[in-house]
This record gives C-alpha cells, structure tokens and sequence, in this order.
C-alpha cells in the first residue's frame, strides 16, 4: 500500500515538472508540497539505518579523541617526571648576575710622528664578572704622517677603522672602584692619500686602501657612577696584521701601537638581577 502511495506521488512530481515547463509558476506551490512529502516518505524508511551509522561515526571519533588524550597524558606525565629528577646544568643558567650594556668607546694612539684619536661603540651581555658582544671603532682625527725616509711623501686624512668581538672580565663589580679588562678582535681597513711633491710642480695624489686585522688587549679601573652608568680607563696595544702595500712607508708596525682608552657603559649590570 505504501509504495503504491510512494509510486504515485512520485508520477504525479514527474507530471508537474513536465507541466511546469509549460505553465510557468502556476504549480509552483503544489511542486513543492509533493516535493517535501516525497522527502519526508524517503526519510521515514532510512531512518533507522541513518542514525545508526550516525552513532557508529561519531562513537569512532570519540574512541580516537580518548586514545590520543590517553597517550599526551601520559607522555607529559613521563616527561615531567624526568625533568624532575635529573635537571641539566647550563652554561647560562647558572650565572647569578644577568645584564646587558652599550655605550660608546674612545681611544689615542700616536703612530710613528703622529697622533689620532677614534671613537666608535659597542654593546655586550653579562654573565657575571664576563661580558662578551661586538664593537666598531674608526679614526675621527688623524695628522699628517711623514715618513721619515721620503722628505717628499706626506699622508693625508688617514682612516683606520675596524670591529669585530668584544670580550671583557670585570671582577669585583660591587665595589666603586674595580678593574677592568678587555679584549677587542676585529676586522678592517685603512684608508689615506699619498702626497708627492706637495705644493711643488709634479705633485701626484695616490689614494690608497688596504684591509687589516686587529687584536687590542686593554686593561684599567672601572668606576661605578649610578647603578645605570660606569666609565672605564685602560691602557692598551693594538696589534694590526694583514696590511700589504707597503710602498709609503703604512705597514704593520707602523699601525701596532699603545694608546689609552675610555669607555662608558649604559645599562643593567646585574643589580636589578642579583644584588652583590
């Protein structure tokens, strides 16, 4: 009885579909009807088996979410518990004073008859009585150079710049007054003009540039004006290596020479940390 009702309606949409590309919008409404009452036939008799997979589906998908929580608790369970017992010593970890500074740097040197003055700057971290960052310094006022074998050869605007690592040991940072040590490895080049016959007929200009490498221990007091601020005077000797164009008299032990610093620290040098 119900598929001959199901077989009927079913006839009677195909005829008002064929109708309706006849009539337009005049069976629209009753289209519709007969179209939801085929529906609702359809569903009644797949009810059953629908919801039946629903579940089966959905029981799935919570047997697998449980599984993979199952596995995350126990597995942060087990990592905890090794955490716990065997902690791994570090190399940051275990320093009881933590900062950082930057600031600018200073120095005088007096090559051959000369003397220049740089400026330049760096920054570094602190780990205890260590610091280690990078600078970059150059040659802010260089005199003339006269090579003492060439009465005619004069050197102009000389520029020697350089930068590279900072390295420095500071024991005793509580006190007003403690040392201070240093170690800068940088890279570079110098720059300057070669005058012949300056002034007189024939006079020739000759720019040259040459790369150098350039170590400078450094070592002297340190003065702690505000927990923020702190100077540094030192002593140092600059070692250049790597210079090659020799021919006005700039080599290696021209450039290697002792001079005097001044740096000036800014920033946080563990107090705020780890009170000494």
């Amino acid at each position: 009885m119900a598929r001959s009702r199901r077989d009927h309606i079913e006839a009677k949409v195909l005829f008002l579909n064929q109708s309706k590309k006849k009539k337009g919008n005049q069976v629209t409404a009753e289209y519709r009807a007969l179209s939801w009452r085929v529906f609702r036939i359809f569903y009644r008799k797949n009810r059953a088996e629908t919801t039946r997979f629903s579940n089966c589906f959905l029981f799935k998908i919570k047997t697998k979410i449980c599984l993979i929580m199952k596995y995350l608790i126990a597995f942060l369970l087990v990592f905890t518990t090794l955490s716990m017992q065997a902690q791994d010593e570090t190399i940051f970890g275990q320093a009881t004073r933590k900062g950082g500074f930057g600031g600018p740097l200073f120095e005088f040197n007096a090559p051959g008859n000369t003397s220049n003055a740089s400026a330049g700057g760096g920054g570094a971290v602190i780990l205890d009585d260590f610091f280690f960052g990078g600078y970059g310094i150059g040659t802010v006022s260089f005199s003339d150079y006269f090579p003492p074998d060439r009465p005619d050869l004069v050197l102009r605007k000389m520029d020697l710049g350089h930068g590279g690592l900072w390295f420095g040991y500071t024991p005793l940072q509580n006190k007003a007054i403690h040392p201070f040590s240093a170690l800068r490895i940088g890279w570079g080049e110098v720059k300057y003009r070669a005058v012949t016959n300056g002034g007189l007929p024939g006079e020739q200009i000759e720019r040259v540039e040459d790369r150098l490498f350039a170590i400078t221990p450094e070592v002297g007091i340190e003065l702690n004006f505000f927990s923020f601020f702190r100077v540094a005077a030192t002593a140092n000797y600059r070692f250049v290596s790597g210079i090659d164009d020799t021919r006005f008299g700039v080599d290696n032990d021209l450039l290697s020479e002792f001079g005097f610093g001044l740096t000036l620290r800014f920033g946080g040098f563990g107090s705020y940390w780890m009170k000494d």
